[in-house]
């Protein structure tokens, strides 16, 4: 099918999360392969379907070893394990010795991910440099996805490693193309800084789009549940530039085709979605189904139209000089509440007012016919003690 591979020019801007999202968002069958050299993290910092750590013997480090002989794209889904969320992961080498030590299998791997015929394989090469042992492998892939900051020193880096690797990869492919992570509100930002690369990289490198850096949603591929991740900024973001990522690779998906999987088309949840409940997987209607469960073909509710992004739910309208009444549905967030919260009505506070016993009267109730009121006693002052003397004045009074 397709070999897709993501990288940078320099340090961590984000490779391995747009990675991992395409892969959750990607609408067909794919293979997430963590090949960075310096050593794979995926493995480590998520877990597998059944909730058990990843076995990281199981990928690159199973693989490499048949790749000495002769390497058929078949057996490369055979190493992969399903992720929580239904990502399918070749755990990557552990220490960054053992792929300067493998650097000659590394174009045997690159032609097995472009000639697999049954899913698309999409590669975190982490950054990637001319004196980078998996260049090879790079070269075999049909689109070259590099990620960047919008700063002056990754810019500048930026446009220096593209001129030598489109020198160091002549032909047509692999068409190169680039991805910025900044805040939503910095698009304007994220365009200038691809503008700075100059006339000359932009004539071969396409401009996919804006990805809004948000730790908040990036935290759901750390192990970390949101609810509803599909709402987040990073996620609502990042669908136009999938879009543009399998264009430049060729790939064309219908309108929405991409949105469509936040909806749970295909059954491919993401990783921060909450597990459903027993009631919810044996089939039960109840209202707070998550959409996208594995097994589970009905967007829950809540969950965004297939075709376009997903859009928040609006409160029902109330009437002239009523109040508006607040949703307390779980996952709708209320006026200065964090998303993912539900605001809990405070209990108001009640007062025990003190009753008389019965038949007792009040204060000024006049006396009952026939009864006299008992009589009073002057207050007596108190008796020293025995062991004290008395004073003068208690004599006196005395």
């Amino acid at each position: 099918m397709t070999f897709i591979a993501f990288a940078s020019a320099k340090g961590s801007p984000g490779v391995t999360t747009l990675s991992l999202l395409t892969a959750a968002l990607w609408p067909r069958t794919s293979i997430l392969a963590d090949a960075d050299v310096t050593g794979g993290d995926i493995a480590y910092q998520m877990i597998g379907e059944s909730g058990q750590p990843l076995n990281t013997d199981r990928g690159l480090m199973s693989l490499l070893p048949i790749a000495r002989k002769s390497l058929d794209a078949a057996v490369v889904p055979q190493h992969a394990q399903t992720l929580l969320g239904g990502i399918d992961l070749l755990a990557g080498l552990p220490e960054p010795e053992q792929a300067q030590a493998v650097e000659k299998l590394w174009p045997t791997i690159g032609r097995a991910f472009a000639t697999l015929t049954s899913h698309d394989v999409l590669a975190d090469l982490g950054s990637l440099r001319m004196s980078s042992p998996h260049l090879q492998l790079a070269r075999e892939a049909e689109a070259l996805v590099f990620v960047m900051r919008p700063r002056s020193t990754q810019v500048m880096h930026m446009r220096s490693r593209l001129q030598k690797l489109r020198d160091a990869m002549p032909g047509a492919t692999p068409r190169f193309g680039i991805v910025v992570v900044a805040p939503q509100s910095d698009r304007r930002n994220a365009e200038a800084a691809v503008a700075s690369l100059g006339e000359d990289v932009l004539r071969f490198t396409d401009y996919l789009g804006h990805v809004a850096f948000d730790p908040k949603g990036a935290s759901m591929f750390e192990g970390q549940v949101l609810n509803r991740p599909e709402r987040t900024v990073l996620v609502r973001s990042a669908v136009p530039v999938i879009e543009n990522i399998a264009a430049l690779a060729g790939i064309t998906l219908d309108a929405g085709q991409v949105a469509a999987a936040l909806g749970g088309k295909p059954a491919k949840p993401l990783p921060g979605a909450p597990k459903p409940s027993r009631k919810q997987r044996r089939g039960s209607s109840a209202p707070e189904a998550p959409a996208g469960t594995p097994g589970h073909s009905t967007p829950g509710p809540g969950a965004p139209a297939p075709a376009g992004y997903p859009a928040p739910q609006q409160p029902p309208a109330s009437a002239p000089g009523t109040p508006p009444q607040s949703d307390s549905r779980p996952g709708t967030p209320r006026s200065g509440m964090p998303e993912g919260r539900v605001a809990s009505a405070a209990p108001e506070p009640t007062v025990e007012i003190p009753r008389r016993p019965v038949g007792s009267p009040g204060r000024g109730a006049a006396p009952q016919p026939g009864t006299e009121p008992a009589p009073t006693e002057p207050p007596q002052p108190p008796a020293p003690p025995a062991d004290r003397p008395m004073t003068r004045r208690e004599r006196r009074g005395r």
